[in-house]
């Protein structure tokens, strides 16, 4: 699931010391939100969307097969309609789930690159703190 930053003064504080004093521990900090950590989260979140699709597909045919052997043409009917509607609804909120997840990440990367770029610029807190509050 994507998270919107919204940091308090204190945390950018804090985000910035870490920028400044442990580079590593940022980088992870960083990747875990924007990197490759959240790309992982992103596409375990996709399988588990497409996983449910094949799982609705599945009962679909088992319970047809069974409405076929019965010869009960209205059940077949009904299976398949609501399974098309299960697929319709799915896809729809694969789709826009789908976009505000790309819509979260780009801001978080925005988020990221602006506040390095203001981090570049100084050399200690008090320093940013003005700077943040100049820009903000």
């Amino acid at each position: 699931m994507r998270i919107l930053l919204a940091f308090t003064e204190e945390e950018i504080e804090r985000l910035f010391l870490t920028y400044k004093r442990n580079p590593k521990n940022y980088q992870k900090i960083k990747d875990r939100v924007v990197g490759e950590g959240s790309k992982m989260m992103f596409k375990k979140e996709m399988r588990g969307r497409y996983i449910f699709a094949g799982a609705v597909t599945i009962i679909s045919l088992i319970s047809s097969v069974y409405s076929i052997v019965a010869q009960h043409w209205g059940s077949l009917a009904a299976i398949w309609i609501v399974w098309f509607g299960a697929i319709l609804i799915s896809m729809g909120w694969f789709a826009v789930s789908y976009k505000n997840a790309y819509s979260v990440l780009a801001k978080n990367e925005d988020f990221f690159k602006a506040f390095e770029a203001k981090a570049k610029q100084c050399e200690s807190l008090v320093d940013f703190k003005i700077l943040q509050n100049t820009t903000a």
